[in-house]
């Protein structure tokens, strides 16, 4: 196994847990906050609710801030966490902020919420009410690579990690990257090992001839379209296999994955399970794991599929941790040849080689369930909490740079305005000359069209004019001689 870099202490700073001030006892555990958009059924969610669990079971006081009211079917919280939500409109926010972390005495606030649009302002108010920002972007660099929003969403992120008193990531790529703008950037995992049993019989071994995907029918961040049309390609090897897709989304989303099954022709080789709140018995029950998220933070549903010893085959996830020395097969982003034949690999490899990967995967979900989750979070803490709070301008100084990030980002906007705007201009300039043309070519089109009525009108006047008639009357013997010579000749 490669040894992995120690990136437990920022450089410059000698914050080993030795050194961090410890809370001597349950009362001195100071409050905390955990800030998640949203609290549903997804992995996000599943992921905060442990860590609040976790800090709960060691004497924590702990808040959840979210935007949105709890979800009916929301991830287990333990009863002594109380849920605030946050109000949309800035200054009913922001103080609402302030307000909650005066009452509850909060100390520390864990953002997760790292897509969220109004990060940059919660950040300010977190830290105007004297509490410590860390910011939890996951695992997210890869996300900024070939997206038509990367751009404005790194620099919202940059502009957090910049002022933030600590930040943590789960993939060492990913705190690299940070340290740039926070030195008290810390790799930590996310919390596995709470709910993943152990037990499972390794080598997991094949012959239900079984796919099986799982995740929220998401069709940005998840792609199940893409799970169907690698299997529609494998199903033509291998007909003898069939798909299931384990997860719940939206119904239109369900009603075109469905349709995209039946235009491919395997609509009877693909189950739609839906929700269900453990998959693992579908995992056992299947020979492949698929995953075709373009970007993971961590994937728990791959860490599932390890869990039981499925060998698994995914898009490229360089920065996913567990896919590190772990055995998946990874294949180049949207490559579906290549999709295709690992999974022919591991339909047609040895029983050797496929119980050697299911070896090889499930030790290394292994090794992140044996992870110090409260240890490496403590670390983070407590490396927040021991910034210089005697600087008595910071929160100035963090509103300065927050300031001065907003009004570089009305300047670039300002800037593409006023390029759309003139690009505006010069479409309107291309319209009224093509307008022009087509009243000019309209007129002209007038013009022969009263020319084409006067001639119609003359040959109809010829047609019905006495000598016209005459005419015709005079010429009818000779035309009947002709015409009948014409039909005996």
């Amino acid at each position: 196994m490669r040894q992995l870099l120690d990136l437990g202490k920022p450089e410059g700073n000698n914050l080993g847990n030795e050194d961090l001030p410890m809370p001597s006892t349950e009362s001195d555990k100071p409050a905390i906050a955990f800030h998640y958009f949203t609290f549903g059924i997804g992995g996000g969610e599943k992921v905060t609710s442990l860590l609040i669990k976790c800090f709960v079971e060691h004497g924590y006081p702990v808040t959840l801030l979210t935007d949105i009211p709890l979800s009916e079917n929301h991830q287990e919280l333990p009863s002594s966490v109380d849920c605030v939500v946050l109000p949309s409109a800035g200054d009913a926010r922001s103080q609402l902020i302030q307000d909650t972390i005066a009452q509850r005495n909060i100390k520390v606030v864990v953002y997760a919420s790292w897509l969220s649009t109004k990060a940059i302002q919660d950040e300010a108010a977190i830290q105007a009410a004297g509490a410590k920002f860390v910011y939890f972007p996951q695992s997210c660099v890869a996300y900024f690579v070939d997206k038509p929003d990367g751009q404005s969403l790194l620099h919202t992120m940059r502009t957090c990690a910049q002022s933030a008193d600590a930040v943590a990531a789960l993939g060492q790529s990913d705190v690299l990257f940070w340290k740039t703008w926070c030195p008290n950037s810390f790799l930590v995992t996310n919390p596995v090992g709470d709910y993943l049993a152990q037990g499972t019989t390794i080598p997991h071994v094949r012959g239900t001839r079984t796919v099986v995907w799982c995740g929220r029918l998401d069709p940005r961040e998840k792609r199940p379209d893409l799970a169907i049309e690698v299997f529609s390609a494998f199903h033509r090897v291998r007909p003898d296999y069939r798909l299931v897709i384990v997860g719940g989304g939206d119904d239109n989303v369900l009603a075109g994955l469905k349709d995209l099954a039946a235009q491919r022709g395997i609509a009877d080789a693909v189950t739609f399970v839906g929700w269900v709140n453990d998959c693992t018995p579908y995992l056992v029950d299947s020979d492949i794991y698929i995953q075709t998220s373009p970007v993971e933070g961590f994937c728990l549903t791959l860490c599932e599929a390890m869990n039981v010893g499925v060998p698994s085959v995914c898009f490229e996830l360089p920065n996913c941790e567990p896919t590190r020395d772990s055995g998946v097969m990874q294949v180049p982003w949207n490559d579906v040849e290549q999709f295709v034949n690992a999974l022919v690999f591991l339909a047609d490899c040895s029983d050797n080689t496929y119980s050697s990967i299911s070896k090889q995967e499930y030790q290394r979900v292994r090794e992140l369930c044996d992870k110090d989750i409260y240890g490496e979070w403590h670390h983070v803490l407590a490396a927040a909490l021991a910034q210089a709070s005697a600087d008595g301008d910071k929160v100035d100084d963090t509103q300065t740079r927050l300031m001065e990030s907003l009004a570089g980002g009305y300047t670039r906007l300002a800037d593409e305005t006023a390029r759309a705007t003139q690009r505006c201009h010069e479409l309107a300039n291309d319209v009224e000359r093509q307008s022009n043309d087509l009243r000019e070519k309209d007129s002209r089109i007038q013009e022969l069209e009263g020319e084409l009525a006067a001639e119609r009108a003359k040959v109809a006047r010829f047609d019905t004019s006495i000598s016209f008639k005459i005419g015709r009357a005079v010429t009818a013997p000779p035309r009947f001689i002709r015409d009948h010579l014409a039909r005996h000749r």
